[in-house]
């Protein structure tokens, strides 16, 4: 069963809210995700592996953003709105596939699911700015 990119960035997005530190909170995980998405192993796994990748870039991710926004206060944000920014900043940093106007719309999408609609227009001003600049800097 293939997954469509919504609910892989979905499943991508839960990964990273949950941050599992071990094995055993991988594997509890791995089956929750599959039961509450019905969908394989495989693709939960695809989307544990884009996670892992996500989270070597994280540093770099920080970096962009705080360049983006100097009120950018991790503390100040709900961790569902940090979590779309991180995903999203990786898909526009690190994913030339996905066209950088869908990662900002799926980051709106699922902060609006997620968090609150005062949380996406924050996610929305954050990761258009972080576009702006980059296409200013080609």
């Amino acid at each position: 069963m293939s997954l469509n990119q919504s609910k892989f960035r979905e499943i991508v997005f839960h990964f990273l809210f949950a941050r599992p530190q071990t094995t055993d909170e991988v594997d509890l995980l791995v089956k929750s995700l599959m039961h509450f998405h019905k969908t394989t192993k495989k693709n939960v796994m695809e989307a544990f592996s884009r996670y892992e990748k996500i989270l070597q870039s994280v540093e770099t991710i920080d970096q962009a953003i705080q360049k983006t926004s100097k009120e950018y206060d991790a503390d100040r944000i709900t961790k569902a709105e940090k979590v779309a920014i991180e995903l999203c900043a990786y898909e526009m940093l690190y994913d030339e596939q996905i066209p950088e106007k869908v990662a900002i719309s799926e980051a709106i999408r699922l902060t609006k699911k997620y968090g609150s609609k005062e949380g996406a227009g924050y996610v929305n001003a954050i990761m258009d700015t972080l576009y702006n600049n980059r296409e200013q800097e080609s």
